[in-house]
């Protein structure tokens, strides 16, 4: 009789390990895809990452439950009636309510940020540290945004259990490193980056023309075909991608959209800061390239270095070396400059 206890107990115990290990697994692997995306989003609109992501494993039970499976949904964002993309039909507080869908769990991830900035009974989080993991987890209950009267006290323990506060102090580019060393065991099974590539529709004709801006809620600005279709164009170099930026449009605004990160952005263009950006500019949204496909440019009137090596499609630097200028060379119109080869 006591072997039989023994062995019953023997077999209870490794099915609690294996469990928790499957968990663990499960955790783990949701932690790994989705915490360079969260901290991309800290970054953008000070959101801590820790609440991304103690959040997104607490709504979506570590990516398994319906809403995330079946509508890439990571943080149980209802329609409301500002919604105009895809839905999904789910019970959850009443009958077949009408939960956002989206075309990858990336785009939840983003709209989770706009939904929080474009509600006002969401602004007082804004006024708090970036790191304050504790006060957001208050002040979203506070809010509103669950009914359970323990929602903080449940997210905290998520977030302090998988010790996510560390994401706080991470940029973008040091996530990957900070993941092999915390998950050395598991950095063999990586989750393949999600790659978004839009196909923009070509112009009419060669000219350029600015497209009349069209007022979207922001809530909805995971729609990515719509704005790639209306204002992505082809640069003559390598058809390389771009936008011409309009009036009172920021980089921010550009990076909700096609999910470039503002500080690519910026380094695509050659630009220190998001000040030095102007109306009517060329914003490429991916790396320009050493050379022009022209063999030189012929300078107009008021021309720069900089504005040539945009209106080219070339790399600043590249520009320079090649002509033996400094960025802030003064120009001459008439004068010839080297696209190919050098001067």
């Amino acid at each position: 009789m006591k072997s039989k206890i023994s062995a019953i107990v023997f077999l209870v115990s490794i099915f609690v390990f294996s469990q928790e290990t499957f968990n663990k697994s499960k955790d783990e692997m949701y932690i790994r895809t989705y915490a360079k995306i969260a901290v991309e989003e800290m970054h953008l609109h000070k959101i801590p990452a820790s609440i991304k992501l103690g959040q997104g494993l607490l709504e979506t039970a570590d990516g398994q439950s319906e809403l995330a499976k079946n509508a890439n949904n990571h943080f149980g964002i209802k329609c409301k009636e500002t919604w105009k993309g895809e839905t999904y039909r789910y019970t959850d507080d009443a009958y077949m309510e009408c939960f956002r869908k989206y075309p990858n769990a990336f785009d939840s991830y983003r709209d989770h940020s706009q939904f929080l900035l474009t509600r006002k009974h969401y602004a007082p989080l804004f006024l708090l540290d970036s790191k304050d993991y504790k006060g957001w987890a208050h002040g979203l209950k506070k809010a509103g945004y669950a009914t359970n009267t323990r929602y903080p006290q449940i997210l905290i323990s998520k977030i302090e259990r998988y010790n996510l506060q560390n994401f706080d102090n991470l940029k973008p580019e040091e996530v990957e490193a900070f993941l092999d060393s915390i998950y050395p065991n598991s950095a063999s099974e990586k989750p393949k980056p999600e790659i978004v590539t839009p196909t923009p529709i070509e112009p009419e004709n060669d000219s350029i023309k600015i497209v009349k801006r069209v007022d979207i809620h922001p809530a909805i600005t995971q729609n990515r075909e719509f704005f790639f279709n209306q204002r992505v164009r082809k640069h003559k170099n390598a058809e390389l991608q771009y936008v011409l930026l309009q009036k009172d449009e920021t980089l921010l605004e550009i990076s909700n959209f096609t999910g470039i990160s503002v500080e690519d952005l910026l380094k695509f263009n050659d630009l220190k800061n998001e000040t030095d950006v102007m109306v009517s500019q060329y914003i490429f949204l991916q790396s320009k390239k050493p050379t022009g496909i022209e063999k030189t440019h012929r300078v107009q009137a008021g021309e720069t270095m900089y504005s040539i090596s945009q209106t080219e499609g070339i790399q600043l630097q590249e520009l320079c070396h090649k002509n033996d200028y400094t960025a802030n060379q003064s120009l001459k119109a008439g004068e010839k400059l080297y696209l190919r080869g050098n001067k």
